[in-house]
């Protein structure tokens, strides 16, 4: 049911224009047959009680009478948004195969090109999934596990001892030149090197 303030005038171009005798009778009609409810005088159409007061920015005008806390305003919103957001089953495609892939060790640019996104697709899939306890939120991980990371050192040792270099260590294991030389510095302090 539409409700409306019952008025004398309408807005016209920023003036007040009187209503005419037509108009008012259209607008009683709809009321007698309960298409639309008044809302008596003084009083507002809105959920929300207002009030004049000072504004956020210091302006004399319209306030809630009883304003919400930034959580309360969040939660309304997500509550009157519900189940109306839909993820397209691409977008559910690719988070699945980004979580696989970080779960394997890949690293976001790796995933990216795979894939054929941008790597900051996959790292906003990977914040996805951290923020749903899926994956660590460790950010020098990648996203991997203490064991994952220990697994990958071991095999860095191997592939130094045998004399690769950091790309080619990199490449071979699908991660990036940095976290091989985390791994070297961390194996060096370790005393393995």
């Amino acid at each position: 049911m539409t409700a409306y303030n019952h008025a004398e005038f309408s807005i016209e171009n920023s003036k007040r224009v009187p209503l005419t005798d037509e108009e008012r009778r259209l607008i009683d009609e709809e009321v007698a047959a309960g298409r639309v409810q008044k809302i008596p005088t003084g009083k507002s159409a809105l959920d929300e009680e207002y009030i004049w007061g000072k504004t956020a920015r210091g302006y004399e005008g319209l306030v809630r009478k009883n304003p919400l806390t930034r959580a309360e305003a969040l939660a309304k919103f997500k509550k009157r948004l519900g189940s109306s957001v839909r993820i397209d089953a691409r977008v559910a495609e690719r988070r699945a195969e980004v979580l696989r892939l970080t779960r394997e060790g890949f690293t976001a640019q790796v995933i990216a090109d795979f894939l054929g996104c941008s790597s900051a697709a996959v790292k906003k899939d990977r914040k996805y999934w951290q923020d749903n306890n899926e994956l660590p939120k460790l950010s020098s991980s990648g996203g991997l596990s203490q064991d994952d990371i220990q697994q990958r050192r071991a095999k860095v040792l191997e592939m130094i001892k045998a004399g690769m270099s950091h790309s080619q260590i990199a490449a071979h294991l699908g991660v990036g030149k940095g976290a091989v030389a985390n791994d070297r510095a961390v194996l060096r302090a370790e005393g393995k090197l």
